[in-house]
């Protein structure tokens, strides 16, 4: 009696043990099982419910200068993406030398230093759709304030540029352009001119972050690692200098320094009102200060924020447009 009453605590042992098994284990597999073909649309209702909050909360905080469309468009730039994503894939290292790599890529070839590899693709995207508005003409002056590896100078120079100014003073980005516009430099369509843009003759340090690429190192904003000492001069002064006989278009990206150089380019604004493209990227404050600086400095520009996008922790407009 004793055996088969241990084989019977057995039996109904395993009898809960399976019965357990199968409430933790296939219950909850059949349930996957009945809602797997809801998994589609819950994913996509829930991501469409994200997107929403995501556009709402971005709208409230915007400059009011951007408009619901463009909110839209900087949340779901899938065209931005693609489009970097497809030169990053077709971009090709083809030499090298140091800590710099010459890159083939759809629009020429260039010199970057290392690290600038996935930068050269975003800033090569940016051109290629307009993201900045640029209407550079045959036969102008360009200075390109900020010219870093000369992604821009070649723009300009494809637009028929008759002389493109690259203004750079960052070591690494000096020497990239040189390699990569030897021969323009040497048919004087390109003039390299080897310090920074601000309100006044100086020498500063530049800031800069191995974290970031080239085109980030500023002068008036820190990035956290001390640069070598470089040197600056105003627009009026370079345009002076180089004998310019005009100055047709200015192209501005100059991280922070856009309100300095301005100013010391006062007169070449007052006498020659070239079209201006400005950065308006690195500051809450640029879209506010940078319009108002370039009327006051000459009242007769007409000015136009460009596209919008989500700088410094908030929406606002990218770039300043005046003529």
């Amino acid at each position: 009696m004793a055996g088969h009453s241990w084989g019977r605590r057995l039996v109904a042992g395993l009898l809960i043990s399976a019965t357990g098994l199968i409430a933790v284990v296939v219950l909850p597999l059949q349930t996957i099982f009945a809602l797997a073909p809801y998994w589609r649309p819950m994913h996509a209702a829930a991501s469409s419910i994200m997107q929403v909050a995501g556009f709402a909360m971005v709208m409230r905080g915007r400059d009011k200068r951007c408009s619901a469309g463009d909110v839209w468009d900087a949340l779901n730039g899938d065209r931005f993406r693609t489009t970097k994503a497809q030169i990053r894939t077709a971009d090709k290292v083809i030499g090298t030398d140091g800590n710099l790599r010459l890159v083939a890529t759809p629009s020429g070839e260039f010199w970057i230093p290392a690290p600038d590899i996935d930068t050269l693709a975003e800033q090569l995207a940016e051109q290629k759709l307009e993201v900045y508005g640029h209407d550079v003409r045959a036969g102008e002056v360009v200075l390109d304030c900020g010219a870093n590896i000369g992604v821009y100078t070649r723009v300009a120079l494809a637009r028929g540029a008759r002389t493109v100014v690259a203004i750079e003073l960052a070591p690494e980005p000096l020497a990239c352009l040189r390699r990569t516009f030897e021969r323009e430099i040497r048919d004087g369509r390109v003039i390299l001119y080897p310090k920074g843009v601000w309100d006044k003759d100086a020498t500063l340090r530049l800031t800069t972050n191995q974290g970031l690429a080239s085109a980030a190192d500023s002068v008036a904003i820190n990035r956290g690692e001390e640069g070598p000492e470089v040197q600056l001069t105003t627009i009026d002064e370079l345009v002076s200098e180089l004998h310019l006989p005009r100055v047709d278009f200015i192209n501005m990206d100059i991280e922070g320094s856009e309100p300095h150089a301005l100013r010391g380019a006062a007169r070449t604004l007052a006498t020659y009102k070239p079209r201006l493209e400005i950065s308006m990227e690195h500051r809450q404050s640029d879209p506010d200060i940078i319009p108002a600086l370039v009327l006051r400095l000459n009242p007769q520009y007409q000015t136009q924020c460009g596209s919008c996008g989500m700088m410094t922790g908030r929406m606002q407009p990218e770039v300043l447009l005046a003529w």
